[in-house]
């Protein structure tokens, strides 16, 4: 249907009767929502007046949104919406461009109303099923693909941004709570995004595809919300992971006031997580790099690094710990950083690098003398 989008309108929007975005033009960034332009009163006085099928060019909420033109979809009741942007001189084209694609864009809606759909108390069920990791393996597969598709997800957890002389939200009244609930739910409604209740917080289960995240983003930039976004995973068993990390990303985003943080840039407070003492895969992947290539060093690159790091990163100092020439010591460090893929004269990338050594020394202590639980991961390497 969006095969001709781009011939007469820059934009084209096609929503359910809830003004939920079913298909949108271009793919990669949705326009948004009747709902989010037009207030609640005015949407369903529009619903009533528009023609089933006539397109009608339609005054936006402030005189700066400007129009679109929208027709609506079903005769005896709304079955959606189909809008595009007014543009100048193209109007009456795109009015009549819209007039012959709403049939089409009827029966894609009528053919998606047909599918299997799960209630949106149903659906919120299963995403806080999924954020607890309460699921077994080939039912997690099946929500989430029902969810939101088959090339992996991540969790986004939501909270509101609260005054400083406010209640915090966690402690507030649990009216004011559940308002403040409903207004995020209803933000993730009209963005199309699958959600549920974790830890206290609303979680959304968000796709692959960066689109989604920018949306997201966009919706949170005037509201004072904050975003917190756990890490991509293929296997659905690991969004639990993912909702924790969403979790913890989104307490500090409340708590330093920011509207959105993605737990892969919170650097080493990755590791204040609980159960973050297992072993960080992507904060210890250099160590791990390092330990690879021990083979093709010809040197022993654990001992240089350990001394540099230790020494504060003077390489004299540490050459000369080594019994080594200063030269040869700048030899086996610009090695070392090539082959972990860092960069050594950076203070927070060699502080990252420190504190991941003696993370996993002070495992393999524990390991050795069987004090190691194993609750908190699969045990050092």
């Amino acid at each position: 249907m969006l095969a001709a989008a781009s011939h007469v309108a820059d934009e084209l929007l096609l929503e359910d009767a809830e003004f939920v975005p079913v298909i949108w033009h271009p793919p990669d960034r949705c326009p948004s929502s009747l709902s989010e332009l037009i207030t609640a009163g005015r949407l369903r006085r529009l619903a009533d007046h528009l023609e089933p099928g006539i397109p009608e060019l339609v005054r936006l909420g402030t005189p700066a949104a400007g129009h679109r033109i929208v027709a609506r979809l079903g005769s005896k009741k709304p079955l959606g919406y189909l809008s595009t942007i007014a543009h100048g001189g193209n109007t009456d084209a795109a009015i009549e461009w819209l007039r012959h694609l709403a049939p089409v864009a009827a029966a894609e809606i009528t053919h998606r109303a047909s599918w299997p759909r799960l209630s949106s108390e149903t659906r919120r069920q299963m995403v806080s099923l999924l954020a607890k990791g309460a699921f077994r393996r080939h039912s997690a597969k099946l929500a989430v693909e029902h969810l939101v598709g088959s090339l992996g997800a991540r969790v986004a957890a939501l909270d509101e941004i609260r005054t400083a002389d406010a209640v915090a939200t966690t402690t507030a009244p649990p009216d004011d709570r559940r308002d403040s609930e409903g207004k995020i739910g209803r933000m993730l409604d009209s963005l199309g995004l699958p959600h549920g209740e974790h830890m206290g917080m609303v979680v959304a289960l968000v796709d692959a595809n960066d689109s989604s995240v920018d949306r997201l983003k966009r919706a949170v930039r005037q509201r004072a919300v904050a975003v917190g976004l756990g890490s991509t995973v293929r296997d659905p068993m690991e969004l639990a992971s993912s909702a924790r990390q969403a979790v913890y990303a989104c307490q500090l985003a409340v708590s330093t006031r920011q509207r959105f943080l993605d737990f892969a840039a919170i650097g080493v407070h990755r590791l204040l997580l609980p159960g973050a003492e297992a072993g960080d895969p992507e904060f210890e992947e250099p160590i791990r790099r390092l330990e690879q290539a021990a083979a093709t060093l010809r040197f022993d690159g654990w001992q240089t690094l350990a001394s540099y790091l230790n020494t504060g990163g003077n390489l004299r100092r540490a050459a000369h710990d080594l019994l080594v020439h200063a030269n040869t010591m700048r030899y086996r460090l610009e090695r070392i950083a090539e082959v972990m893929d860092v960069d050594l004269t950076d203070p927070e990338q060699c502080f990252r690098l420190q504190l991941a050594i003696r993370l996993r020394a002070g495992r393999r202590s524990l390991a050795e003398s069987g004090l190691w639980d194993d609750a908190f991961g699969n045990g050092p390497e």
